[in-house]
């Protein structure tokens, strides 16, 4: 009997959900559902320490480390040796003080012009932190099995980890078919958009040049030395509260095409040093560049 009335209570809610599916919807609860459907997904790192962001962080994503593996090296007609290498990121992360926020939609667009829609939202603070960047001897050469991974020997640092601030960006993503006007493209299938706040801000920028110019009589130089900036900020041309992203993403046979759109932007590179960073006399002050005009520059990155 126990089970009997189980079954019971199971149908009894059945059919009581399914009564009120059933329920006819007038103009105002229509109206609440229109738009409803689709995917969004909120992602949330765990909290972690992270020195450079501000307490209440949404949370940190960390990355032991990155190998960019170049597996033919550089020829030797260009002064290269063939040998593979690889660019080293030891330590990177990335840290947010809200959740990312993304919404998909699959749309028909009558006349065989469907499309994914794939809309991201980063936090208003977000901080990419490179780790120390440097080069290697890669164990992938050309052909190499995909068992084969990692460094031959330790790498040479050639610059100090940067941090890289951001956020309140917004990436439209349309694949399948584009429908989405470009800043600058009359159809994009990226389109990078809104403002970030104070402007872009890439801190702790160190060049390491590891054997200098050997001294000498006949010259005035001497073992190791970098080039090194304490920030870079990027704003609106007079406007220093805000940067205003504009930029169409597409993909050609010319590769990765960045195209900028936006409107002239003001540069800040603050404490430039030169030699012996460690040292007060190597500063050579600020530099500014102001009412840089790049809208409509187009980037192409590409393998080679």
């Amino acid at each position: 009997m126990k089970l009997f009335t189980q079954l019971a209570l199971v149908s009894a809610i059945a059919v009581s959900g399914n009564a009120m599916a059933m329920q006819a919807l007038d103009d105002a609860q229509l109206a609440s559902t229109t738009g409803q459907d689709g995917i969004t997904l909120t992602i949330k790192p765990p909290i972690k320490p992270f020195a450079a962001l501000t307490a209440g962080a949404g949370g940190v994503i960390n990355i032991d480390s990155i190998y960019v593996h170049d597996k033919g090296g550089l020829a030797a007609a260009d002064g290269g040796t063939d040998t593979s290498g690889a660019i080293v990121l030891d330590g990177f992360a990335i840290a947010g003080s809200a959740p990312i926020v993304v919404k998909i939609d699959a749309d028909g667009n009558a006349g065989n012009g469907a499309f994914l829609n794939v809309n991201v939202a980063l936090p208003s603070e977000l901080i990419i932190r490179t780790g120390d960047i440097g080069v290697a001897q890669s164990a992938r050469g050309v052909g190499a099995a995909t068992t084969v991974r990692g460094l031959v020997g330790p790498s040479t640092k050639i610059l100090d980890s940067i941090d890289v601030k951001l956020g309140g960006a917004t990436m439209n993503i349309q694949l399948g078919n584009q429908v989405q006007a470009g800043f600058v493209n009359a159809e994009t299938m990226i389109k990078v958009s809104g403002s970030i706040a104070n402007g872009l801000v890439i801190s702790g920028i160190t060049l390491e040049d590891n054997d200098g110019v050997a001294a000498s009589a006949t010259n005035l130089g001497s073992s190791g030395g970098q080039i090194s900036i304490g920030d870079i900020v990027v704003t609106d041309n007079g406007n220093l509260a805000t940067l205003t992203l504009a930029t169409d993403i597409d993909v050609s046979t010319n590769g990765l095409v960045l195209t900028m759109g936006g409107s002239k932007t003001d540069v800040l590179l603050a404490d430039v040093r030169l030699g012996d960073t460690t040292l007060a006399t190597s500063s050579i002050g600020d530099v500014e560049i102001v009412g840089l005009d790049m809208v409509g520059t187009q980037i192409a990155v590409t393998g080679h």
